[in-house]
């Protein structure tokens, strides 16, 4: 039996899809998130070890990883990932597309 449903293709953001009012900042949230994961995983850190490391406790860590992205501010996601050895980098440029004078900064 064939399905009327229609789809509809996602903007990239799934937070801009669903309508949410900090859609930005909650992609940039989840990014930083699955980038810990990845970094926890290829370090081969448990969550307790990782804890540690970070300074924080390993319940808050593992909401952070299921997805509770509120849980921690964006600076904590940044320090977490320089304590892991990455570096975080953010861009500003001229919002009309004029990357002639964008600015690269690290996240401190």
């Amino acid at each position: 039996m064939a399905s009327d449903q229609g789809y509809e293709e996602s903007s990239g953001n799934i937070f801009a899809d669903l309508g949410l009012d900090n859609a930005e900042e909650l992609g940039l949230r989840s990014s930083l998130a699955i980038e810990l994961r990845r970094t926890l995983k290829s370090q081969g850190l448990t969550q307790r070890m990782a804890a540690a490391q970070l300074n924080t406790t390993q319940p808050t860590l593992s909401k952070v990883l299921r997805g509770d992205i509120d849980r921690v501010s964006l600076e904590t996601l940044f320090a977490w990932l320089r304590l892991l050895g990455k570096r975080v980098e953010y861009r500003i440029c001229d919002a009309r597309g004029n990357n002639a004078q964008a600015v690269w900064r690290e996240a401190r």
